[in-house]
């Protein structure tokens, strides 16, 4: 399998001097998160809804904040003051193994796909976890290819409480790297907060003290752990998340992303990979 049999073709982009609140109406109105930044036919950068998000407070349609604030001021901020530069990209004869690993690795969203310098593509969480569900589908049953969540979930889950506060949650963040919190009481899982939600809220100027609870979504989905990854790659791609708490009994007992079933990925094909004649 290579990346051009898994990659979304013809992605949507925008160049480097679209305006922010431009660029954030072209993710909502195509309901992605990443965009790739194109000059005279290159690839030159690419923005994210967590950097347009951050930076311009925006209301998204599905957001819970509804009117209640203005976003910030964006005229004449454009995109190339926000984009990574030179972001990693691969190329569309490439493994679709190796994108699997170096999204895993890099901690990354997506990945550009190159011929020479024309962008032909992006891979996504989204689109691995696709590729996922169609070997699956493929292969039927297989223990190994398809494990339990409990077999690569993360146990070491950071975790606050509903009344903890928007500075307390972005210093955990920002010092462990992460983009996800569960909110716990009296040890049951009752919400949580990403870093989508904790930038929203700093562009659109709440306080460090707002409680976690008016942030966090509440009574997430989630799976449990004897049940099969292909599940959580469903509930993922239909739900548009990309983490999901593993729960028992209301107990939280870990959590499984996209990340760790980008790496399952990789190590699966690259397994198909070795075992082919």
């Amino acid at each position: 399998m290579h990346v051009r049999d898994i990659m979304t073709r013809s992605p949507v982009t925008v160049g480097p001097g679209t305006s922010l609140e431009c660029a954030m109406r072209t993710l909502d109105d195509a309901g992605i998160r990443h965009l790739p930044v194109v000059a005279q036919g290159r690839l030159v950068g690419i923005v994210s809804d967590r950097d347009l998000i951050g930076a311009t407070g925006w209301p998204r349609r599905t957001s819970r904040w509804g009117g209640a604030s203005a976003p910030r001021e964006t005229s004449g901020r454009t995109v190339r003051a926000l984009m990574h530069e030179r972001p990693f990209r691969i190329e569309s004869r490439d493994p679709a193994a190796r994108a699997a690993a170096e999204m895993g690795s890099r901690r990354i969203g997506c990945l550009p796909v190159v011929d020479g310098d024309a962008l032909v593509g992006i891979v996504t969480h989204a689109d691995l976890l696709a590729a996922f569900e169609c070997l699956v589908g493929c292969a039927g049953a297989d223990a190994e290819l398809d494990p339990a969540v409990s077999t690569i979930m993360s146990t070491q889950v950071r975790q606050l409480s509903p009344d903890a506060t928007l500075a307390e949650a972005i210093e955990v963040c920002e010092r462990a790297e992460l983009r996800h919190l569960p909110i716990v009481e009296a040890e049951h899982l009752v919400g949580i907060v990403s870093d989508r939600d904790l930038r929203r809220a700093i562009g659109r100027h709440r306080s460090d003290e707002t409680p976690l609870e008016e942030l966090m979504t509440p009574l997430p989905i989630y799976v449990e752990p004897d049940q099969r990854l292909s599940l959580a790659a469903w509930i993922m791609l239909s739900q548009r998340v990309s983490c999901l708490p593993v729960v028992e009994g209301g107990d939280l007992l870990g959590i499984v992303t996209s990340t760790d079933l980008a790496w399952h990925l990789a190590d699966v094909l690259d397994k198909c990979s070795s075992s082919m004649p």
